[in-house]
């Protein structure tokens, strides 16, 4: 991995972070509907 440009490591870094945010979103829009299940 030490032989990566640094772009290449950049990228990789911001398209982990994007994946994450998403991913973070999603779960936080899974939890919101089963807490809303559970009162129904």
């Amino acid at each position: 991995m030490s032989d990566e440009r640094p772009d290449a490591l950049l990228k990789s870094a911001l398209e982990k972070i994007v994946y994450f945010e998403a991913r973070a979103q999603q779960l936080h829009g899974e939890l919101a509907n089963a807490r809303e299940s559970a009162r129904s």
